[in-house]
This record gives C-alpha cells, structure tokens and sequence, in this order.
C-alpha cells in the first residue's frame, strides 16, 4: 500500500518516519537501500538520499516499489510517500520504502476547506 508518512527523526545513516494510517514508526536505514546513497548535513540535520541511475522509476527494487525521486533532502518533519508492504505468513516482516516527498494524492486533505456545518452547533460562552 502506498500511504503518508511523517519524518520524526533523523541520522547519519538512517531516519524514522511515522506511518500515519497505520499508527507504526519505522526506522529506515539508508545502507539496506537498493540503489540509494546518502550525505547527511549536520548542521542542518537533513539527510539526502541520492537514487542512483541504475535503479529507475521503470524498474521495481527486490523490497517493492520504487524510488520517484533522483535527490531526495530529508529534516524533521518532512512529509513523504512511502510504500508499506508485509510478509503473509508468520513471523511478520514489514517493509517500508519512501517513494518520494510530499503527500500522496489520495490522502492530501491539506487544501480542502472544513465545513462550516462542523462548526454549527459550537457554542462559545463569555
């Protein structure tokens, strides 16, 4: 399934993304990475990930899809699209591969207005 996920830390060698539709955090590690290599800016705390001409979008990694990107900067609290998939049979084995930045189509809520029906029945009281 490909879903939103949210940076909530990162390293020299890897970064933790919180996988919002499922409520889990993963740490990925950029060495176990098909065809991705990384710099990471310590005085930014930003990581990059760089998808190496081997490895195009038209080709699929042995851990699922694969990267959309060709420079990747990742910091704290980046928003990405991964691609979470599992094992069918025990012991579970969840595997999780960021696509690209942003925020996936499907989920991307961020510019559509609340209803003003929702706040109807909210009463404030001086």
């Amino acid at each position: 399934m490909t879903t939103d996920a949210i940076v909530i830390g990162v390293g020299e060698k890897s970064f933790t993304v919180l996988i919002l539709e499922l409520g889990i955090e993963m740490r990925l590690f950029v060495d176990q990475m098909d065809g991705i290599t990384s710099s990471f800016d310590k005085e930014n705390q930003k990581i990059t990930l760089v998808s190496s001409s081997s490895s195009s979008s038209s080709s699929k990694s042995s851990k699922g899809r694969s990267p959309e990107f060709d420079r990747l900067v990742i910091g704290l609290m980046s928003p990405v699209v991964v691609y979470v998939s599992a094992k069918e049979t025990p012991p579970i084995d969840i595997r999780v591969t960021v696509i690209r930045e942003g925020y996936s189509n499907t989920n991307d809520n961020s510019n559509e207005e609340v209803p003003s029906s929702v706040f109807s029945d909210l009463k404030i009281s001086k």
